[in-house]
């Protein structure tokens, strides 16, 4: 499965911990809002990676909420593991107030295997989005009944560095960060290492990509193949040859004390 992380470095040397926040957004899918995804806050001279793989999406029903001079922020109220190339749709549910979030039954697999379809047959607007591992990433909002929400997973990765801590789910307004980059690995063998440094009086990334070094799990797998290979073959040549040695080698004669 494709993996993929960044290396965020905080070479800033000012005494506030900065947020770093990766994020998605995906062209193809209009009017769309990217939100935080994966997060972490380190102070100056510390390292922390952010990682992700590709073997999980989600499709989420939530709902937008906003507090007087904050950012808004969606709050999940129903996640689903899905499959690219599925439809869902979302319907009234007739034991309360509240909506469901269910697939859409008798739909054969859509043509284009990178898209998720999410209609809304309730009989209110929504809110609704995708995501992968780690979380959702791209919502839309009120979403009219009988409309239905196109996703094209095509994301585009990127990372931005923030002032204060953000929750995930929280909306991504570009205006706000100190910097932000976007992050475009060559292939999948590299990693990305994103360096906060304080220069002309702010705060900027950097961005550069190293080969990625084998994996500590390969390591141990490799690690325990020699061992096995080391037990099933050379041990047992070896102690072949001990006794092949033993068996033809002259005894040493015995002593004989003359008086």
């Amino acid at each position: 499965m494709p993996q993929y992380s960044i290396d965020v470095i905080n070479d800033t040397d000012i005494e506030e911990v900065l947020t770093f926040c990766v994020y998605q957004k995906m062209p193809a899918t209009p009017f769309s809002d990217s939100v935080s995804w994966l997060i972490t806050s380190i102070p100056s001279g510390e390292v922390s990676t952010l990682s992700w793989s590709l073997d999980k999406y989600l499709v989420a029903l939530a709902e937008y909420r906003q507090k007087k001079g904050k950012m808004g922020t969606y709050v999940n109220k129903q996640l689903v593991t899905a499959s690219l190339g599925t439809s869902w749709q979302i319907r009234d549910n007739i034991e309360d107030d509240s909506q469901l979030l269910l697939p859409l039954p008798d739909v054969v697999q859509l043509t284009n295997s990178n898209i998720i379809k999410i209609i809304n047959n309730s009989s209110r607007p929504t809110d609704c989005g995708i995501g992968m591992w780690g979380g959702t990433t791209i919502f839309e909002r009120n979403l009219r009944p009988e409309s239905t929400a196109v996703f094209k997973i095509e994301p585009e990765y990127w990372i931005g560095v923030f002032e204060t801590e953000m929750p995930q789910n929280q909306m991504i307004d570009d205006s706000i960060a100190l910097d932000l980059k976007k992050i475009q690995f060559p292939n999948l063998g590299f990693n990305a290492v994103v360096t906060a440094i304080y220069e002309d009086d702010k705060i900027m990334l950097k961005v550069n990509y190293t080969r990625r070094k084998l994996p500590f799990l390969i390591k141990y797998l490799w690690n325990l193949a020699m061992a096995a290979f080391k037990t099933i073959f050379i041990l047992p040549f070896v102690t072949t040859c001990n006794c092949f040695k033993s068996k033809f080698t002259p005894p040493f004669p015995e002593k004989v004390n003359v008086d």
